[in-house]
């Protein structure tokens, strides 16, 4: 949105001539000033509105095509992922992905620190408490491999930093599949934290996908 130069000049010629004009006419010059301060704040919250709705509307088209591509990700959890993630409206797809693989590094961080707390819990048994060890591990690699994801996408190697998402992808699959007893029974603490990072995970996995697709 461009706006006239004149538009501006116009403002500032009303407050400098306001000093040095007599007061029969400072009511109507005040006035014009009170006209002139609403269409600069109007102005600039049309500014706002604008480039909000369309931070917006990147998010929702960008979601879509993600779902479209993998239905395992879904639309409304995927524009409630993002929706809350800028400070300032993105302006591509490369913003969506870099911050989505820093969110699930977040998450996986925060994965680490709830096994920590659950291996601390003398409720569990020996075999639970193995597994618990095991997801530990996996879900520290993700948060090394997450760090080497962003690198390798900035870089634009788009292999290496799909093979490093994946391996997110993987830790909560691997981590929920070994809680199964010999009864098939599963015991895990985690079903529903493991549940929630892999949709996080999927997200920056499938718009890295997009990256390729638009380059």
């Amino acid at each position: 949105i461009k706006t006239s130069p004149s538009s501006y000049i116009y403002i500032y010629k009303i407050f400098i001539s306001y000093k040095h004009t007599p007061s029969i006419r400072k009511k109507k010059i005040k006035s014009r000033m009170k006209f002139a301060s609403y269409l600069v704040i109007f102005f600039f919250m049309f500014l706002f509105q604008c480039s909000n709705s369309n931070g917006s509307n990147l998010i929702s088209q960008s979601c879509m095509e993600a779902s479209k591509i993998d239905p395992i990700l879904e639309y409304d959890f995927c524009v409630a992922f993002l929706s809350n993630k800028w400070h300032t409206p993105p302006s591509n797809l490369k913003d969506f992905v870099v911050t989505s693989i820093q969110q699930t590094k977040s998450n996986a961080t925060n994965m680490v620190s709830i096994i920590s707390n659950f291996l601390k819990n003398k409720s569990f048994d020996p075999y639970v408490k193995d597994c618990l060890r095991t997801c530990f591990d996996l879900y520290s690699d993700s948060v090394s491999a997450l760090d080497n994801a962003v690198v390798a996408f900035k870089n634009k190697d788009f292999d290496t930093a799909s093979t490093k998402v994946s391996v997110s992808l993987d830790s909560p699959v691997a981590c929920q599949g070994l809680f199964n007893d010999k009864k098939g029974e599963n015991k895990s603490p985690l079903t529903k934290e493991n549940r929630a990072y892999f949709q996080f995970s999927v997200i920056p996995f499938v718009f890295i996908q997009m990256c390729r697709i638009h380059n």
